[in-house]
């Protein structure tokens, strides 16, 4: 999911589909590889368990950056404010 300033650049929406067919490519690997094994599906679930558990902490990542920026334009937005008194 793109936004923000990143919505409309194409050159970033080109970067997360090949990221993300990269990861489909490597998961059919793994489920070709997986289809030898007696347990079927545990190599696979475990990394689909961990993309979850990665874009859960991308999430929160975003989450947090927003809030900085928020501090920071707040922080920026009161320095203006004061200065003129000085």
């Amino acid at each position: 999911m793109l936004g923000g300033e990143q919505a409309n650049n194409l050159e970033a929406k080109e970067i997360r589909i090949r990221k993300r067919r990269h990861a489909e490519e490597r998961k059919r690997l793994l489920r070709e590889a997986n289809a030898e094994l007696e347990d079927e599906g545990i190599i696979v679930g475990i990394y689909e368990n961990i993309q979850d558990e990665l874009r859960v902490k991308n999430r929160l990542l975003r989450k947090e950056r927003q809030k900085v920026r928020n501090v920071e334009l707040f922080r920026s937005v009161i320095n203006v404010a004061i200065e003129p008194g000085r």
